[in-house]
């Protein structure tokens, strides 16, 4: 099977190819993510780190359309959520609140958490299980629902 990086380096050719001038700079955006990261941490990056870095460029996107929204650029805004599709296309299905939920249960079981005090052991635990699939804030704010 193939790694994310490997799938986004196929894209980019692809896009190359198909002359899709949009997707190739939004995808190359990502890859020069991905390299100044191994440059500043001197280490080769993981599957976990590439989908950080896709997360991060999908909100700062989604800071953009709202700015775009609120000054009246519909072609700024149209762009934005252009290129939030194309990166959308490399994350993982996401988790809907029911299998947040359940999720949320049984990391709160497992852990023994008993009350609010206990929700960064919660959280150490089901951040691996959501990484890439969940928003973390949202799994925060049901933890913090759940939690007595």
């Amino acid at each position: 099977m193939k790694t994310l990086r490997e799938t986004l380096d196929s894209a980019v050719t692809a896009a190359l190819r198909a002359a899709n001038e949009e997707r190739k700079q939004t995808l190359r955006l990502v890859q020069a993510a991905i390299k100044q990261f191994e440059v500043d941490t001197r280490t080769t990056i993981t599957e976990g780190e590439i989908l950080q870095i896709f997360q991060k460029e999908i909100k700062a996107l989604q800071e953009t359309a709202a700015d775009a929204e609120k000054a009246n650029r519909p072609s700024l805004l149209a762009q934005a959520h252009g290129r939030m599709a194309i990166l959308q296309e490399f994350l993982p299905a996401q988790l809907d609140r029911e299998q947040i939920i359940a999720l949320v249960e049984t990391a709160i079981s497992t852990t023994g958490a008993l009350g609010k005090r206990q929700m960064g052991a919660v959280m150490k635990a089901l951040l691996p299980q959501v990484q890439g699939r969940a928003d973390a804030k949202l799994v925060s704010s049901i933890v913090s629902e759940l939690l007595p």
